[in-house]
């Protein structure tokens, strides 16, 4: 086994659009005790392909099946290549938390004997963002699976389980973690606050111009300003109160700002879209015209050619 504690397995199938992402919360892990697998299924598209291909980095080893495995043929190909004890999955749309791999780890050596880390995760999409908890109801199976896939798991653990049932092309995770239910195998629960909240949107600058930007909304930083220091000042009703009112205002303007600027961005970018649009139409159809009228007076001309001729033939 490696001296590094865990492995970081990213399945990479259409997601071009946030595998950079994934693969960058893994990278800018503050611990150093892990090592990374990328495995590309053979169904995937062609810009997660090329993402795949230009993809380098010392810690991170890859995997492209030439067929489609789906998702838990790619996830299991990536235990099987793992060489740590601990095994941590992600999707190419997942993202790593900050200190996640610092926080597992400590979990792992506060619980010796627990043989996968569960705990909170985020859900997000482009229209909500969920908190979900783990279901450790098994009666909630008709619903869902008990956990989620994403959490890390040891590499013996899977083997011992037999792994993923091959009859189940998309929700093995449901079987495995029956099995693991009905065999009483311990975990270790992680109930950690929030370390940063990372926001990336679309900052409108004009019409024809937008920037992607990445901000930090948590923790916030504030600027010192010496010259404005004033020990003198009174708050009413109380420094507790003012914050606890002025931080859920701030973080309700801040995310109405961002998707407003979003918004504006999506809006602006269809216009110039349906511009440009309008604009190369209108190109072709005087292009067509242009080359109607050629192919027209070139008929008009070649039969006023015939005629002329069939004339001087007959007079002569």
């Amino acid at each position: 086994m490696s001296k590094k504690k865990i492995t970081v397995g990213i399945t990479a199938y259409n997601c071009h659009k946030y595998l950079l992402n994934a693969i960058r919360s893994v990278i800018d892990q503050g611990s150093d005790l892990w090592i990374g697998i990328l495995i590309l299924d053979g169904g995937a598209d062609r810009k997660t392909r090329k993402i795949f291909e230009q993809f380098k980095h010392p810690k991170f080893q890859k995997y492209a099946f030439n067929e489609n495995k789906g998702p838990y043929g790619t996830r299991a190909k990536a235990i099987e290549l793992s060489k740590t004890e601990w095994y941590y999955q992600l999707d190419g749309d997942d993202l790593l938390s900050l200190n996640a791999v610092r926080n597992i780890i400590e979990a792992i050596k506060n619980n010796p004997i627990a043989e996968f880390v569960y705990g909170n995760w985020e859900h997000f999409s482009t229209n909500q963002i969920l908190i979900k908890t783990p279901i450790e109801d098994p009666e909630a199976l008709c619903l869902g699976p008990l956990f989620v896939a994403v959490f890390p798991i040891k590499k013996s653990l899977f083997e011992s389980l037999g792994g993923f049932y091959n009859g189940f092309f998309i929700n093995a995770d449901w079987d495995f973690w029956l099995s693991v239910y009905e065999n009483d195998i311990i975990g270790a629960y992680i109930n950690k606050k929030i370390d940063s909240v990372q926001v990336i949107y679309n900052y409108f600058k004009n019409v024809g111009s937008q920037e992607l930007i990445h901000e930090n909304l948590l923790p916030l930083d504030f600027e010192k300003n010496e010259k404005t220091k004033n020990s003198n000042i009174i708050y009413e009703p109380s420094k507790v109160e003012i914050v606890k009112s002025l931080v859920p205002k701030y973080f309700n303007t801040q995310i109405w700002q961002y998707l407003l600027e979003s918004f504006a961005s999506e809006q602006a970018s269809r216009m110039l879209a349906m511009e440009n649009a309008t604009e190369n139409s209108k190109d072709m159809i005087n292009d067509l015209n242009l080359e109607f009228n050629k192919a027209r007076q070139t008929a008009i001309t070649t039969e006023m050619l015939e005629i002329v001729g069939g004339a001087e033939a007959l007079s002569n």
